[in-house]
């Protein structure tokens, strides 16, 4: 019935709205071909049908909600600009040259180049940050792709959390595990408190374990029990980040 429900969909734009051209990815000939053969047989008309290759992943699935894993989204509603960086940087090192090659608009020689030092230096991943890049900026603007980077430097301890701009800070809020205070909590909660009540520790006991073994860090910075939070710390006003352990972070707003 798909494959009915899908030409008559075709047949239907053709005939209410003049659509002459069905494109889609090369798993949809069949069903595009059959919107072209009803339309043909119901009017007498010429329609057409243009597919292009089909973009999988590594192991031959496709990208997509249908092929399990997320669910790659262009609106920023539906995935932050981090996010949708974050997904290129993921990508696996056979997959860069194809993507590099079929998604972006830098030519050839460009990015043979960046192939050939991705491969000397795999590690660094230039190649995933060249296409992160070039496809945030391509979706979402050059000053998102900025940000997006910015938040993953800071967030993987590159880069200086305190020089995140407002903006970045909101797109990173729906990322990472978030908790909301007021500015007055600042004055009548200690540190203890907050990081339980945010949810970076189950207790009292582990927060303090945790700031005795040096487990814990504010804005980037190792802290302990005695440690105090103010108002100055507060990044954009109303931010701080705080990290449990090398890979655990959270971010904290004070409204």
């Amino acid at each position: 019935s798909y494959m009915l429900l899908q030409a008559f969909d075709f047949y239907w734009l053709h005939a209410n709205q003049e659509v002459e051209m069905h494109m889609g990815g090369s798993d949809q000939w069949g069903n595009i071909a059959a919107g072209v053969d009803l339309i043909r047989k119901k009017t007498g008309e010429r329609a057409f049908a243009l597919t292009t290759p089909l973009m999988t992943r590594a192991d031959g699935s496709k990208y997509g909600k249908t092929a399990g894993g997320e669910t790659l989204w262009l609106d920023p509603e539906m995935m932050s600009p981090y996010k949708f960086y974050q997904t290129w940087i993921q990508i696996e090192d056979s997959e860069v040259e194809k993507l590099l090659l079929w998604l972006t608009f830098l030519d050839v020689e460009q990015i043979s180049s960046v192939v050939e030092s991705h491969l000397a230096e795999p590690h660094l991943r230039q190649g995933q940050k060249t296409l992160a890049l070039e496809l945030t900026t391509l979706v979402h603007g050059e000053q998102a792709a900025q940000a997006a980077i910015q938040a993953t430097d800071a967030l993987f301890g590159k880069g200086d959390i305190t020089a995140l701009g407002a903006d970045t800070l909101e797109m990173l809020k729906g990322e990472v595990p978030s908790a909301d205070f007021s500015k007055n909590d600042l004055e009548s909660k200690d540190l203890v408190t907050v990081l339980v009540e945010a949810h970076v520790v189950a207790s009292k006991g582990e927060a303090n374990r945790m700031l005795q073994q040096n487990g814990i860090s504010v804005n980037g910075h190792k802290v302990v029990a005695e440690s105090e939070l103010d108002a100055t710390q507060l990044i954009a006003d109303r931010f701080l980040f705080i990290h449990k352990g090398k890979k655990a972070v959270h971010l904290l707003e004070f409204s």
